[in-house]
This record gives structure tokens, sequence and C-alpha cells, in this order.
């Protein structure tokens, strides 16, 4: 019993592990991949980024799944937090 106990306590905190890890990439890498997507100047951490125009043909295209994106990526981090 108590080894099934511990084996279940092992997998629960993989798994919190793993869900975090996940969750951090997901936030974590968007700032390179709008760079590369938007062909945005590279920037150093005491330079503003760029930002990138309301008008930009490049940013109306991928705007919507942006969006649909980090929505998710909220969603999901709601979900499992409010679980635990």
């Amino acid at each position: 019993m108590m080894l099934m106990m511990l084996m279940i306590l092992i997998t629960i905190i993989v798994v919190v592990l793993v869900y975090n890890a996940v969750v951090r990439m997901c936030l974590v890498e968007i700032p390179g991949a709008f760079q590369k997507i938007l062909s945005l100047p590279a920037t150093t951490d005491l330079k503003k980024p760029s930002v990138p125009s309301t008008d930009d043909a490049r940013w109306k295209k991928i705007r919507v799944d942006v969006k649909n994106y980090l929505t998710d990526v909220l969603q999901v981090f709601v979900v499992f937090s409010s679980s635990y």
C-alpha cells in the first residue's frame, strides 16, 4: 500500500514538472517566434523590443492566430492551476 502511494505521488510530481516545463516553453519562446515571423530586428537586454505596426501586413496575417494561441495557453494554465 505504501509503495503504491509513493508511486502515485512520484507520478503526480512528474506530471506537474512536465506541465510547468511545457507552459514555460510556450511563453518563453513567444518573443523569438514573433521576431522571426514578423522579421523584427534583434534586440538586446538593454534595448526596448521593436513592436510591429498594427498596419503591418504580416501582423494582420497572424494576429488572430496569436490571440488564439495565447488564449489557449492561458486556459490550460488556469485549468491545471485550479485543480491543484
